[in-house]
């Protein structure tokens, strides 16, 4: 079931430095008003409703980036079920909705006009495509990868600290190098991830994956929801997080265990056009730093 998910929010699902502010927001609503990084925690509601949800539609980031890898504004495809209780049940249907959907364009017969302008680039596409259909998904620990980098045995420009995640550059070594192939990176830090994240038995670590593929790196994230509201209410108080009150009420009077992803939909079309610009699959792309009167 689609949820038409709001774009004014007094919450951040990611972290609290990469929103866009509204400047009377304050003044109309009588909070602080954001535009959307992710209709995440909404779905999360609507997944009490209904078990299935998913939203389509415009999320913002005021990352502090300017590659060929970010934009500002972006459509995202975001899932969310109910009485999801493993990871790898949720890794599994992210990696069966990709397949899908590379699958249709491969099938898509309204393709024929591009076909017939451009046939030799589409047999690149189709053969890319094609390996990445008949690819072995491989699942690796983010612990394990902490550990092949303490080995020193690869030197890297920015030095590795486990509670930060990986870098583009060790995401790359990670996909091209080591597994050759599309891989998901589970189990992160908690320190590493949103305070949402559902924690795993030692603690320190949660039930979280990072979907990247050859060239195009991340394409996807997704976690086990944290259900329990005890342990989500200590998080919160332990990052200063605000005008969550709703959110944890969803846990306080006894919650289901959910999960769910995000894919970003331009990295989608890079994946299945090649390109390596992110800027050339996006129809007017908002980039930090140039100037738009568009």
């Amino acid at each position: 079931m689609e949820l038409h998910a709001p774009a004014l929010t007094t919450a951040d699902c990611e972290g609290g430095s990469e929103t866009f502010k509204i400047g009377s927001g304050k003044d109309y609503f009588g909070n602080d008003i954001y535009l959307t990084v992710s209709a995440q925690m909404h779905a999360e509601a609507a997944v009490y409703a209904h078990p299935r949800i998913f939203t389509f539609g415009p999320v913002f980031r005021a990352e502090p980036h300017a590659t060929n890898r970010h934009l500002c504004e972006f459509p995202m495809l975001e899932l969310e079920v109910a009485f999801l209780k493993s990871l790898e049940s949720l890794v599994g249907l992210a990696e069966d909705l990709l397949k899908e959907t590379l699958a249709g364009v491969l099938s898509d017969r309204t393709a024929a006009p591009y076909l017939d302008h451009c046939w030799n680039r589409f047999q690149a596409d189709r053969r890319r495509i094609e390996s990445l259909l008949t690819a072995q998904f491989k699942v690796i620990e983010y612990q394990h990868i902490s550990e092949m980098i303490d080995r020193g045995t690869v030197a890297f420009e920015r030095p590795f600290r486990r509670d930060e995640g990986l870098s583009t550059e060790i995401e790359r070594w990670l996909c091209e190098k080591v597994v050759g192939g599309p891989v998901f990176v589970v189990n992160y830090p908690k320190s590493a991830k949103p305070f949402y994240m559902k924690r795993n038995a030692d603690g320190e670590s949660v039930a979280n994956f990072d979907l990247l593929l050859p060239g195009q790196l991340e394409v996807a994230g997704g976690s086990l929801r944290e259900d329990d509201f005890e342990l989500l209410t200590e998080r919160v108080k332990e990052l200063g997080l605000a005008n969550l009150d709703w959110y944890l009420d969803l846990r306080k009077f006894g919650g289901i265990p959910h999960g769910g992803f995000g894919f970003g939909f331009d990295r989608i079309l890079q994946t299945i056009t090649g390109c390596p610009n992110i800027r050339d699959v996006c129809t007017f792309p908002r980039i930090r730093g140039e100037r738009s009167n568009l």
